[in-house]
């Protein structure tokens, strides 16, 4: 039997809408989808060395109490927080081992964290969300993959 696992942090008042998990071992990351009504907001947390959080640094996140997972800030995807979605949401996102991938609204398809082997198909080796440099930053500095 499993022990009573503890709930993670986020306000109940918001539903999870859908979950990916990533990375292997303990470079674990994860990411959520959290309902706020008529938007949703995107929650990463975890192992962080290349960005894949979207927190335009390297620092892990969820290992100690700080930040708290309730007032960690939404991935910034498209110039600002929250972002309006149809449904459903679990096919709009999908991780890898160190880089996330999501579906925005007008079918835009953004991807950062690491890019070692073009995995965020942007046609470079470019690591992006990792830093606020232009060049790797997140929000509307973040390309959308053309295909």
């Amino acid at each position: 039997q499993m022990a009573a696992l503890a709930r993670i942090g986020f306000d109940p008042a918001h539903a999870v809408v859908a979950v990916a998990s990533g990375g292997i071992s303990s470079n674990g990351f994860n990411c959520a989808w959290i309902d706020n009504t008529s938007t949703v907001e995107l929650i990463c947390w975890g192992h962080n060395t290349s960005g894949q959080l979207g927190r335009e640094d390297t620092a892990t996140v969820g290992n100690t109490g700080s930040p708290a997972m309730d007032s960690l800030p939404p991935v910034d995807l498209v110039g600002g927080t929250s972002i309006s979605l149809g449904a459903p949401h679990a096919a709009r996102l999908a991780v890898g081992s160190s880089h996330a991938c999501a579906i925005v609204t007008g079918n835009v398809l953004k991807c950062w964290g690491a890019n070692g082997f073009g995995q965020l198909g942007l046609e470079d080796l470019v690591n992006r969300g990792d830093s606020g440099s232009v060049l790797q930053a997140m929000g509307d500095d973040l390309p959308a993959v053309t295909y």
